[in-house]
């Protein structure tokens, strides 16, 4: 019966979280290793987020952190655009197994943390929802969303996102970066 009623309850939890979720897995560096982004066209935030790192594009602007959330400034030319990071711990037991069957996607390795997978799994109104999992001990939720000096428009009928230039490959890249 607890098999049952743990997975049902796991899905309505992360359904109203609201979020969305990929998988990765890595390969730690050595001790003596110095941090290198993953791409030469990234570079390290350097604030820290419940003790992860990231990194992100180096076209973009500076990174802020207030709270738990990190505040990467793109490099949208109109408006001053933010891709936002709101990241929380999650205590739960839960497993990769359980998310099988809610919309849930795997993605490649990340580079900076062993036995770590990242899981995006379908959310409404964020630009992404991912959980970092490592070691099947330590839930990371990661929601991702846009803040923009763009005006609202006046006769607004429904749901609006500002424009921005980054792309699902922009998040993945730094998603692929973190460290802990």
């Amino acid at each position: 019966m607890k098999k049952i009623i743990f997975p049902a309850v796991l899905v309505v939890v992360l359904t109203l979280a609201g979020c969305s979720i990929k998988p990765a897995v890595n390969n730690k560096p050595q001790n003596n290793e110095v941090h290198r982004p993953i791409s030469d066209s990234l570079k390290l935030c350097p604030q820290i987020v419940l003790g992860l790192k990231f990194d992100y594009p180096k076209s973009w602007g500076d990174c802020k952190i207030i709270d738990n959330k990190i505040y990467f400034r793109t490099d949208y030319k109109k408006y001053n655009v933010d891709l936002v990071a709101e990241i929380k711990s999650v205590n739960t037991a839960v497993t990769g197994q359980d998310f099988l069957g809610v919309g849930v996607t795997k993605k490649e390795k990340i580079d900076g943390i062993n036995n770590s997978t990242i899981y995006n799994i379908p959310c409404g109104g964020g630009i992404a929802c991912t959980v970092l999992n490592i070691d099947d001990k330590n839930f990371y939720e990661i929601n991702w969303d846009v803040t923009s000096s763009q005006p609202i428009p006046e006769k607004l009928d429904g749901v609006w996102v500002p424009d921005y230039s980054f792309t699902r490959d922009d998040i993945w890249n730094i998603l692929k970066s973190i460290k802990n």
